[in-house]
Parts: structure tokens; sequence; C-alpha cells
């Protein structure tokens, strides 16, 4: 993630909503960073990809056909991916680079789309973490410029 030259998020339906997120966070602290939740624009993202750039997919099933054609499309064209899906013998975990697992019973259905997205912005979330880490000052700079921009605005 910190030598990425360029981000770029997929995720289709609630996933997409975890998408969103991950793209705030990103550009806070000033990552370029892609995502729109629109399909199609995520499928021209895919295909313009190089070997600089970064494709986080997030699927909470790892089945999702939009989303697994996007990542081979990535991989086609040397980018790094990275799945965020249930940990899992799934399609997305075999095609992807890296996987951020995290662990969602079928039993737990009971409970709605809510449980798959807090486990799938938990699991980011601890990537996120790493890279403020790793950044060295970087990102908490650019935090810190962006908070300032938003109280400006607000007074």
């Amino acid at each position: 993630m910190i030598s990425a030259k360029r981000i770029v998020l997929f995720g289709v339906g609630a996933s997409a909503i975890v998408a969103s997120d991950i793209f705030h966070k990103l550009i806070r602290v000033n990552k370029n960073t892609l995502f729109s939740a629109d399909l199609h624009a995520q499928l021209a993202y895919s295909a313009n990809l190089s070997a600089d750039d970064l494709a986080i997919a997030v699927t909470a099933r790892g089945n999702t056909a939009d989303i697994n054609r996007m990542l081979k499309a990535a991989k086609q064209e040397g980018c790094i991916t990275v799945a965020l899906t249930r940990f899992g013998q799934d399609e997305a975990t075999r095609l992807a680079n890296y996987t951020l697992p995290y662990f969602y019973d079928e039993q737990h259905s009971q409970l709605g789309v809510i449980t798959p997205q807090v486990l799938q912005m938990v699991a980011f979330d601890v990537l996120f973490f790493k890279y403020m880490t790793l950044a060295k000052g970087s990102a908490e700079k650019a935090l810190l410029k962006g908070r300032q921009a938003v109280m400006q605005g607000n007074q």
C-alpha cells in the first residue's frame, strides 16, 4: 500500500459500502485512490491498471462474478491484487495475490448483511493502522491537513 502509485477499490452491492469507507480513509491520508459504486466505472478501472497499482476487491462471499472478473483483469495488467473476503476456499481468494480474511459463517445470516460489512471494515482497519505506522508521519500530516481544511469549512 505504501509504494502503490494508485489504489483502486472494487465492490458491488453491500460490499460497495465497505469499499467507499476504505476510499474515504485512504484519501484522507493523501493516497491516490479510485472508487465508484458504478460497476462500469470499476470495470474500466480494472482494465487500466499497471504493475505500479494496487487493487483491493471487497467481496463478502468471494464468488461475485463481476468482482472476480475485475481481479482477473487487474492481474493480467500486472497489478497487485488483494481480496477482502471471508476466510475460505472461494474464487476471489484463489485469484488475488493476497487475502485479508475474516471469519463469517452463514449461520450468522439472521443478523443480515451488517455483520459481514462490520467484519470487512475491521479487517481493513487493521491494515490501515499498520499503514499509518509504516508511513512515518506523512500519512498523519495529510490527515491533520485534511482535518484542518474540514474544520475551516465548519467555521
